[in-house]
Order: structure tokens, then C-alpha cells, then sequence
């Protein structure tokens, strides 16, 4: 089986929403181990971490922690995306075989990031839970693949609210943004225009 994988922004020295990396990780334990989950922030805390610069702690796991990994981050430039439809694709659980996800972003064409469409229902990106703004409130697709910390944290807050979103509804909102763990809610904005289906 495919090792699990948290990532985590490191800012300027803050290691930032760690207690929501610590609950996936104890749910993707608990659920397909039935085995506790090691604690995150004793290993952090006795870390040699970057105290200036955006960073990403890549931590690799199954029953326990295998390998960390700091690497400096920058929010990547996302303008386009391209609708790709598969409606088998499964990504429940934070693994890091992602070999599925990536064929798929082989078919986005010029298209900076794929936006992925199961059973006529829209999704993720490639690396990022996406959110859409009607005007008035922020909405983020009510089945994503994967249930990403940034936007467990958004819901929590009340920030964005889950809705079920169809290719066809995509018209009724005027743009996105992509969100994830590094990128918290300072993703690039996409007009909803620059989204080919």
C-alpha cells in the first residue's frame, strides 16, 4: 500500500492549522489501520525548521512517521483550467501515489490545472479543493475527492459552505479560487471564463 502524506505550511517559523493535519491523519489511521496515529507536533517541535520564508513539511506515513522532508514553497501561477471527466477516480485518503490524478492532468492541453468532473459533478483540481463565489457567499463542491484541511477549516469557520455543483452550474457563479494547506485562502482567483469544459 501507497505511504499517506500531510502537507504543512511552514510560515515565516509558524507551523500553521497543524491540528488539522494531526485529525486526518488520525482518521486515515484509525479507519484503515485501526491503529493510533503518532502525535505530529512532539516530531515538529524537535525539528531544525526554517524561521523566515513560506515553507512545505511533506510527512510520509502509514502506522508511523517513514520520512519529513522541508522544502520552500511559492504559490504556483494558476489562470486557465480544463475540465476533465472521470467518473471511477477515487482519492478518499491523502495518498502519495497520485499516479491517477496525474494522468489526468495530462489531459488539461494548455490549461495551467485540470478541474476534475465525476458523474457530472465537479470536484478538485489537481493538487487543490476549489471554491466559487456567487457574488455573495463562497461555495466549495459538497463531494470533493479528497476533504482537504484548508477547506475543513474554511467550513468550520463558516467561510465557504458545501453545495452540490454540476458542470451546468458553473455559469451561475462568477468565480473560483483555488485552496489548499499551503496556499490557505490566498490562492490564485480564476474567472469562471478562463474554465474550458
Amino acid at each position: 500500500m501507497s505511504l499517506f502524506i500531510e502537507s504543512i505550511r511552514l510560515n515565516n517559523g509558524s507551523i500553521e492549522r497543524l491540528i488539522w493535519h494531526q485529525q486526518r491523519m488520525e482518521e486515515t489511521i484509525q479507519q484503515l489501520f485501526h491503529h493510533p496515529a503518532p502525535r505530529l507536533q512532539p516530531m515538529l517541535s524537535g525539528a531544525s525548521l526554517p524561521m523566515k520564508g513560506q515553507f512545505k513539511i511533506r510527512i510520509f506515513y502509514n502506522t508511523s512517521i517513514q520520512q519529513m522532508e522541508v522544502l520552500p514553497y511559492q504559490i504556483p501561477v494558476i489562470e486557465t483550467l480544463q475540465a476533465v471527466y472521470d467518473n471511477t477516480i477515487t482519492y478518499p485518503w491523502k495518498y502519495s501515489d497520485r499516479t491517477a490524478i496525474n494522468n489526468l492532468f495530462l489531459l488539461r492541453g494548455e490549461a495551467d490545472d485540470i478541474l476534475i468532473i465525476k458523474n457530472g459533478l465537479v470536484t478538485d483540481t489537481r493538487y487543490c479543493n476549489i471554491i466559487f463565489h456567487d457574488g455573495k457567499q463562497w461555495h466549495t463542491p459538497l463531494q470533493p475527492l479528497l476533504k482537504g484541511t484548508m477547506r475543513q477549516y474554511l467550513l468550520s469557520c463558516g467561510v465557504i459552505q458545501a453545495t452540490e455543483i454540476g458542470v451546468t452550474d458553473l455559469q451561475k457563479f462568477k468565480k473560483a479560487k483555488l485552496i489548499n494547506a499551503l496556499m490557505g485562502f490566498d490562492g490564485p482567483e480564476i474567472p469562471i471564463s478562463r474554465i474550458r469544459l
